[in-house]
């Protein structure tokens, strides 16, 4: 728990990281955990959302994700607004919800999966027309380091 000067002392924000598996040579996988990350957080509908946000006694008001792809990736989760009384609480709910979801407890809905998936792929195939100069320096770059 790290303390920061704000302007408000209601709430706070919450990361979540972990260690994932290397972006220079297992992008296969990189690419299945931000897969994975997006259906956990992605809409009102989501598993994070449905658990945090999208509850009588909110956790937090937005959920957020990201992935940073050096030799060895981050993932991490982004909690924002949790109100301060219920930050302790963000990790031990978090963890919880992914041991459900791997234990079958929670079901995975694979119409969703399959449409998040579908999402993706034309959001990476848009990239490339609209902004390729972007799109492909990032992926060259990203491989050169």
């Amino acid at each position: 728990k790290i303390l920061f000067g704000s302007d408000e002392e209601q709430n706070g924000h919450v990361y979540i990281g972990f260690l994932g598996p290397k972006a220079s040579t297992d992008f296969e996988n990189l690419t299945a955990c931000y897969t994975l990350m997006k259906y956990l957080c992605d809409t009102s509908v989501s598993p994070m959302q449905q658990s945090f946000i999208e509850i009588d006694d909110p956790f937090a008001s937005e959920i957020s994700y990201n992935v940073i792809e050096n030799s060895t990736s981050c993932l991490y989760f982004t909690f924002e607004n949790v109100p301060v009384d219920k930050i302790d609480f963000i990790y031990e709910r978090f963890i919880q919800l992914l041991v459900d979801i791997a234990n079958g407890k929670e079901s995975i809905d694979e119409n969703r999966l399959r449409v998040v998936f579908e999402k993706y792929i034309l959001e990476r195939l848009s990239s490339l027309e609209n902004t390729p100069h972007d799109d492909i320096a990032f992926h060259i770059l990203g491989d050169f380091l």
